[in-house]
């Protein structure tokens, strides 16, 4: 889970890069993640053994967040 500390935005995503993860965000990432927010760091971190278990992880966070 990466966090902007300029608009106080979290961002739920899954990558086999952690370390570039946040960079990619603040330099490539799409429109609506970059939203003005230049600096994102990681605030939490999961290790799943698949892509399916991180596509379940990830909707379960949005899910509790509504």
């Amino acid at each position: 889970m990466l966090h902007s500390t300029k608009n106080h935005k979290y961002d739920i995503g899954s990558t086999n890069d952690l370390e570039n993860r946040p960079k990619y965000h603040n330099y490539v990432a799409t429109p609506s993640s970059r939203s003005g927010a230049l600096i994102w760091g990681i605030v939490h971190k999961d290790i799943l053994s698949d892509k399916s278990s991180a596509r379940k992880r990830k909707l379960n966070i949005k899910r509790k967040n509504k």
